[in-house]
């Protein structure tokens, strides 16, 4: 039984296809209703039944009281429209139990009233089996016409290239179009009427999302009153209209004039009144500013206008804009005015102490940056410490008061007075004080001591004298402050003089004795220095001295045969009076100063092996050879040798005896202060000249035999 009704089941649904129709469609959209001429978009979904035998592959719309804008494409689809809307595919039909969206976009047609319209879609299956189903849209009637929510121009406009602008919004079917109507109103005019008789243009406006305007070329027009108005029609053919509405065409700047204060004029006071007019030929309020040293301030109206400024002493430039509801501004010129709520500055400056007998020199500035200085009205005047009152002069800033020795000392005054040219006063002065004067003279026994030096005193005396401006003798005691202790020494009444002992400290150095005399509220002080430590001329030969006071050094010691060496006043060998024989006046080593002179025309070195021959007046030209091991020779050739060699012109001469002689003449000089070592190296010395070339004994003897040797 089981399988038997299984069976039964399997058939029925076999056999289901072929009881019902081919297909079964179902037909749905998302439209709501929408204002007329209103755009929206729209999707129609086709459903194939379950038990649809055949699939749908055409689908076909009637779309009745809209305009279609837009079909969107379907993959595998083609799309007809012609009259209707028609789908056809081939290989993607509406399957049973399938479905598929068709998309447009739509606007609805213009309504005079809710309007509903069917549409109606026809479904063909692949076995040509037809279905249509009808749908219902509705489309509103919009009763209600634009609303203008702004308009321009304003009030008030140049005359150019204008804007002529119109703003409105209709939420049911939006702003289609709108037009402007200008006219002239002062060129249009009924006299018989006596009325204006408006003649108005039309102009097209373009409207961009509920804003239209028009740019209008006005530069033909004349100053003066300009009429327009708006029409404005939604979609729906409703239309809004303004007023008449007017404006002006204004291409005149405003006048501005300023009144008071005067350029140029002194001021004394803590505010001042900025005061100016303006006017215009149709502004009745023009914004205006008043600025003052930069800073602008808001000032609106017409006619005589005014800010009120709070000043202080200075200079101060303002001016005067104003600007009308076009934009035209007028600008005044500057004019400049002085605040001077200050009386003049008076500066006076002097030494505050003057020695008496000289002038008093007191320097006297008077300025004011305001108004200036009343020249005239300028007195100084002078009370001594007598306090006698008397009349001085400035004399290009400057005031020059005499004292003598006579002068009473203590304190003077000085009084300067001054007006600007406001009649504000001022007065200063200033005091200063004539006073005596003492000087002071110090001497020290020495002014150099070493101390450290066994026998040396460290003790010196130090006498001074004191005396007064006019010649007298003060009494009292003076101040000295030793090196080591300070002492009260009393001054002598019929002299001035005074003395005392100062003891010198053992460390070297620089030291200062201040002798101080103090009369009331004057100090007058006069120093001295004593120089502690080795120093030139105390007998020893310190570091950095070549000898001291005298010296043991010879002229031998400096390559010089005769003669006295001595020590300089600078602690410097002196060798100006050495010299050697032959030599015309002084020596010919240039000796003196440190280290003594050099001899002949060699290096000066004492140490060395040094030989000079003499030198013959006659000769014109010096030759002069390397020195060869601390010798140096300098040969004087005759004019008529010029061109020779030392040797042509020795073999022209009669051989001398030479090699004992001279090694023994150069000997005599230097061995005395010369060790064996540079005995044995001059000895070498002088054979290796022999074996070079000097070995010709009749060469050297014909030389000695002619210049001789020491």
């Amino acid at each position: 039984m089981v399988k038997r009704g299984v069976i039964l089941a399997v058939l029925s649904l076999l056999l289901l296809p072929l009881v019902f129709a081919s297909h079964s469609a179902t037909i749905t959209s998302d439209y709501n209703p929408i204002y007329e001429t209103n755009p929206v978009n729209v999707t129609l979904t086709v459903e194939n039944g379950l038990f649809s035998s055949h699939s749908i592959n055409s689908v076909n719309v009637q779309t009745n009281g809209f305009a279609i804008n837009n079909i969107a494409q379907l993959l595998g689809w083609t799309l007809t429209n012609n009259n209707s809307i028609n789908f056809f595919t081939t290989t993607n039909a509406i399957s049973n139990w399938g479905s598929q969206n068709f998309g447009f976009t739509i606007s609805a047609d213009n309504v005079a009233q809710d309007t509903q319209n069917n549409w109606t879609v026809t479904t063909t299956d692949t076995d040509l089996d037809s279905q249509s189903n009808t749908l219902q849209f509705t489309i509103l009637n919009d009763n209600t016409a634009p609303i203008i929510t702004s308009t321009l121009p304003g009030a008030f406009i140049p005359g150019n290239n204008e804007l002529f602008e119109v703003d409105a919004n209709d939420p049911e079917t939006g702003i289609n179009s709108a037009n402007l109507y200008f006219s002239n109103c002062d060129l249009i005019f009924n006299n018989q009427t006596n009325t204006s008789s408006m003649q108005y243009t039309a102009n097209t406006l373009i409207c961009v999302n509920g804003l239209c305007s028009l740019n209008k070329d006005l530069t033909a027009e004349n100053e003066g009153d300009i009429c327009f108005r708006y029409d404005v029609s939604n979609n729906g053919g409703e239309i809004s209209t303004t007023n008449n509405l007017t404006s002006i065409i204004d291409r005149t700047a405003p006048s501005v004039t300023l009144t008071s204060p005067n350029d140029g004029v002194f001021i004394a006071a803590n505010s001042v009144d900025l005061i100016f007019s303006a006017n215009d030929n149709y502004d009745n309020d023009l914004n205006c500013s008043v600025d003052v040293n930069g800073n602008p301030n808001t000032v609106n109206g017409i006619g005589n206008l005014s800010y009120n400024l709070a000043v202080n002493d200075g200079i101060y430039t303002w001016f005067a804009a104003c600007t009308d509801e076009v934009a035209l501004i007028q600008t005044t010129a500057s004019r400049t005015f002085t605040v001077d709520n200050s009386s003049p500055n008076i500066t006076i400056t002097s030494s505050s102490v003057t020695d008496r007998g000289n002038d008093a020199i007191i320097n006297v500035s008077i300025e004011d940056l305001g108004s200036g200085v009343n020249q005239s009205s300028i007195t100084a005047e002078m009370i001594d410490a007598n306090g006698n009152l008397t009349q001085v002069l400035i004399i290009a800033g400057q005031i020059t008061y005499p004292t003598t020795i006579a002068s009473t000392p203590g304190v003077y005054t000085v009084i300067i007075t001054a007006d600007d040219n406001l009649g504000q006063q001022a007065s200063e002065s200033l005091q200063f004080r004539v006073r005596e004067t003492f000087a002071i003279t110090l001497t020290l026994s020495q002014s150099q001591i070493d101390a450290s030096t066994p026998n040396n005193t460290r003790y010196v005396n130090l006498t001074g004298n004191i005396a007064k401006d006019d010649s007298s003798i003060p009494s009292g005691i003076i101040d000295i402050t030793k090196i080591m202790s300070n002492e009260s020494v009393n001054i002598d009444n019929l002299t001035g003089n005074f003395e005392t002992q100062i003891e010198i400290p053992q460390t070297n150095g620089m030291y200062t004795i201040f002798a101080s005399f103090i009369n009331g509220l004057d100090t007058f002080t006069r120093t001295v220095s004593v120089n502690v430590g080795p120093y030139c001329g105390n007998n020893i030969v310190d570091s950095g001295e070549e000898c001291d006071s005298s010296t043991a050094a010879i002229c031998d010691d400096y390559g010089f045969s005769q003669g006295t060496v001595s020590c300089s006043a600078t602690c410097t060998i002196d060798t100006s009076q050495c010299s050697n024989p032959g030599n015309s006046g002084g020596n010919n080593g240039n000796g003196g100063g440190s280290g003594g002179g050099s001899h002949g025309r060699s290096s000066g070195s004492s140490n060395g092996f040094i030989y000079t021959p003499p030198v013959i007046e006659e000769t014109e030209e010096l030759i002069e050879q390397e020195p060869t091991s601390g010798i140096i020779e300098t040969v004087n050739l005759e004019p008529e040798a010029e061109s020779k060699g030392v040797k042509e012109v020795l073999e022209n001469e009669e051989p001398p005896r030479f090699i004992v002689g001279a090694a023994i003449s150069a000997l005599e000089n230097f061995t005395k202060k010369l060790d064996k070592r540079l005995i044995i190296a001059a000895l070498l010395i002088g054979l290796l000249l022999y074996v070079l070339g000097w070995k010709r004994e009749d060469d050297w003897d014909r030389y000695f035999r002619k210049y001789g040797h020491h």
